[in-house]
């Protein structure tokens, strides 16, 4: 209903990439969920890296083991997809997997989405969405909510 009631939406895919061919079959369900329905904002490949923990073993973990190059090849091959699909893909990332693990040339095609959480952003990379906190407010919603910019129209 957030259209319906003005409100601009993307989304962001919260991935594990293991290999292109897991990628772009991800993004061909990604594009089978929207079933056509327009978007303001861009679908980002969103990869984290995996974390194990007492509940979550490191081998359980597909992407445990994932080098930076790899997965920006998957990111990219992504949103190649998702573009040809009809959307407009970008590349979340923080400033530290752009700096030290990600091969940023791999993507260099697609806008970046940025999440750093200071006063200013600092990354050298031009990128096109700066998410700026993870702990925002908004009236009628409980939980802490991340808040963006877009310095580009969509």
């Amino acid at each position: 209903g957030a259209m319906d009631a003005g409100i601009p939406v993307g989304l962001y895919f919260f991935y594990q990439a293991i290999s292109e061919a897991v990628a772009e079959a991800e993004a061909d369900l990604v594009l089978s969920v929207l079933d056509g329905r327009e978007l303001t904002y861009p679908i980002a490949f969103d990869w984290e890296n995996p974390v194990p923990g007492e509940n979550l073993p490191a081998e359980d973990l597909r992407a445990y083991d994932a080098q930076g190059a790899d997965v920006a090849r998957y990111g990219a091959a992504f949103c190649k997809r998702i573009a040809e699909g009809g959307y407009k893909p970008c590349f979340y990332t923080n400033k530290n997997m752009a700096y030290k693990f990600f091969d940023m040339d791999a993507v260099k095609e697609y806008p970046i989405w940025l999440a750093e959480y200071q006063k200013a952003p600092s990354l050298y990379y031009d990128f096109r969405i700066w998410q700026y906190t993870d702990s925002g407010t908004l009236p009628g919603i409980s939980t802490p909510v991340d808040m963006n910019i877009c310095f580009q129209p969509y």
